[in-house]
């Protein structure tokens, strides 16, 4: 039984494994899958070896506690696919890890074939170097990353952009909201704290403190988006009574009928994007996290909106700028301001026209069975 070896390093990875591994199976419907995964991958019949949470780290700091863990969780896939034997391995991003990961199987003979490019366009160009050593076959999901590849030597496709096929809602924003009940006229505001456990300890106490200081002079409905590798008991541990409704199911079909959304950079902007919802974007990490990464770093912005588009087309919180005030200001000047959330949603789908086709995983999935001459 020919098997592939599938590893996701945090929620939208894992979405996008659980995908890819859908399509694979239709071109070759007796391969199987095993690796580092969450529930949607077990759904789609991946033999999970090691839980995506164990793997929800940032921060360069942040991981030190947790190197040895790390190590280990690694040597075990290394071993485990010895034994198995893949035709190849598949790595969703996580490049911390992945990279890493991908020299210890390209020595052991397993073919790699990396989905999502790590960001060299951002930081840590020296990347190219291993990437080209290590990874057989490169799936791009942005157009200008074709030209950094294709002077580095590194074999690789451009797949568009998964999102466009996931995210779509055929109804307007009126007629959603009437269908979730809540057509009064109250604004409707998505908060998005992150996808990992230290993005919400970073994130969600100064969110709710911003949320209960605008609801002293605003009323509006509130929806907290919980990514799918959050519990729910995390969540409410810092919502200290605050009254919030946390979506887990119809994500999108939330996201798109509110008015604004303040969200912590990462997928939920391209989301939001798709989406046609303005936002204001957000990061925290360690304070020594980011003064190196101020260092390292060689793009202007954080929220990926506005890396695709060049210029700040939505305000960034990051670090200090992150708190009450700020946050309290953004939102009461968007929900206020018709103007500059048009402006924006203008700006959201010129950027959409460039992630390239609808079809992105089937492409993905062809290109991996060509790539083996498994079909």
């Amino acid at each position: 039984m020919r098997e592939i070896l599938v590893v996701a390093g945090e929620s939208s990875g894992e979405s996008y494994g659980a995908e890819l591994t859908r399509e694979i199976k239709r071109l070759i419907p007796d391969v199987r899958f095993f690796g580092v995964g969450g529930e949607e991958m077990a759904k789609e019949g991946v033999e999970l070896i090691c839980h995506i949470e164990k793997l929800s780290i940032i921060g360069i700091f942040e991981a030190i506690p947790h190197i040895f863990k790390l190590l280990k969780i690694k040597r075990e896939i290394v071993i485990e696919s010895k034994k198995r034997k893949p035709v190849c391995a598949i790595l969703i991003d996580a490049p911390d890890f992945n990279l890493r990961l991908a020299e210890e199987l390209k020595r052991a003979g397993i073919p790699v074939i990396y989905f999502i490019s790590p960001t060299v366009w951002a930081w840590r160009k020296g990347r190219i170097k291993k990437i080209k050593k290590y990874v057989s076959l490169l799936l791009l999901i942005f157009p200008f990353e074709r030209e950094i590849y294709e002077k580095a030597g590194v074999p690789h496709i451009f797949v568009g952009h998964p999102l466009k096929d996931r995210v779509k809602i055929d109804t307007d924003r009126d007629r959603l909201r009437k269908d979730l009940g809540i057509e009064n006229l109250k604004p409707v505001i998505s908060i998005l704290p992150g996808s990992r456990k230290t993005e919400i300890t970073n994130h969600l106490p100064i969110l709710v403190d911003s949320l209960k200081e605008l609801r002293k002079n605003n009323d509006f409905k509130a929806f907290l988006i919980k990514a799918p590798g959050i519990s729910e008991n995390l969540i409410r541990e810092y919502l200290n009574g605050f009254e919030i409704e946390i979506v887990d199911n119809e994500r999108f079909k939330k996201m798109a009928c509110s008015d604004i959304a303040i969200a912590s950079c990462g997928t939920s902007n391209l989301e939001l994007l798709l989406l046609g919802v303005p936002f204001i974007a957000f990061y925290k990490i360690s304070r020594l996290s980011y003064l190196i990464a101020k260092i390292l770093v060689k793009v202007k912005h954080a929220s990926i909106v506005n890396i695709l588009a060049g210029r700040e087309i939505v305000p960034e919180l990051l670090q200090s700028n992150f708190n009450k005030n700020n946050i309290v200001k953004k939102i009461q000047f968007l929900l206020f301001s018709e103007e500059e959330r048009e402006r924006i949603k203008n700006e959201f789908k010129r950027i959409k026209d460039t992630l390239g086709e609808e079809g992105a995983m089937s492409r993905s999935a062809k290109a991996i069975v060509e790539f083996l001459s498994l079909k």
